[in-house]
């Protein structure tokens, strides 16, 4: 089986729930299954988060291999 390159959770503070077992999940699910987890530690406005999310995978797409700390840095 491949595993999956990342899990992109875009929305506002997706990983800052305030339920440890839900956090946990997503670490775990990170470790199952999914080499990269992307999450939002903060609230955001949704057109800039379309804006960067739509520059993270055009960098990623030109540049995979160069990593998603990489393409998100860009």
């Amino acid at each position: 089986l491949q595993r999956v390159q990342l899990v992109a959770l875009s929305a506002c503070q997706t990983a800052a729930s305030g339920d440890s077992e839900l956090v946990l999940g997503l670490v775990g699910l990170a470790e199952r299954g999914a080499r990269s987890v992307l999450g939002s530690l903060w609230r955001v406005d949704d057109d800039s988060t379309g804006r960067l999310m739509t520059a993270f995978y055009a960098h990623w797409r030109r540049a995979p291999r160069a990593g998603v700390a990489q393409a998100l840095a860009m």
